[in-house]
């Protein structure tokens, strides 16, 4: 049984480091928001950023992002805008549900392909190490007549599938050769794969009364 009060004083005992930790935690997050409003000021162009980032070659490091043509629609009225950051607004309010529902149909006849992943990690307790990715996907039509999908893809990882790659060989009885990694990669490429493939579905399924251009994805 938990003893409250013995846990109370405990963590008193270190409220110290806690604190410590999210003044830590704060500072980053400053800086973070800093260098997010001052974006406007330090690149002036999607270009200029793009300038600044490593060139999409093999054997290059990864860019991690890249700037699209929204980056200089914002930067338009950047420096006008209350909040310098780079956020889009809506532009839209709505005083019932029933409002944004007659918005929402915008959208009718626009195939939407959603992905979404999971994962279950290898546990040491476990006497045979077993890992676990499941991708979740929904394709709407929204139009009449024509029914949505919604599935998953499941894969099991076997004990081969999450062994660790390393050039250290450890003769210590408590380590643990089997990455988390391994199951957090897999989960990715599975995402990536189910989502190409549904869009190779969807670009082959069009009809030839339908837009070339009536698709919406997310990752």
């Amino acid at each position: 049984m938990l003893h409250k009060g013995r846990l109370q004083a405990a963590l008193n005992a270190k409220k110290g480091q806690f604190s410590l930790f999210d003044g830590s935690f704060n500072e980053q997050l400053a800086m973070y928001q800093y260098a997010l409003e001052s974006l406007y000021e330090r690149y002036t162009s999607s270009a200029q950023l793009e300038n600044m980032l490593p060139p999409d070659d093999v054997g290059m490091p990864s860019a991690g992002a890249r700037p699209t043509m929204e980056l200089d629609r914002w930067l338009v009225n950047a420096a006008n805008q209350t909040y310098h950051g780079p956020v889009f607004p809506f532009g839209r309010e709505f005083t019932s549900h029933e409002q944004s529902r007659l918005w929402a149909e915008c959208i009718e006849g626009t195939t939407t392909i959603a992905v979404d992943g999971s994962q279950l990690m290898p546990w040491r307790d476990a006497s045979i190490p077993v890992g676990l990715v499941q991708v979740g996907f929904f394709v709407n039509p929204h139009a009449r007549g024509r029914t949505y999908t919604k599935d998953v893809r499941m894969e099991v990882l076997a004990p081969e599938e999450l062994m660790e790659e390393t050039n250290n060989d450890s003769d210590d009885p408590d380590s643990y050769p089997y990455s988390e990694m391994q199951v957090t990669q897999r989960r990715y490429l599975l995402e990536i794969e189910t989502l190409c493939t549904l869009m190779q579905q969807h670009a082959t399924a069009r009809r030839e009364e339908d837009p070339v251009y009536k698709s919406c994805s997310f990752l």
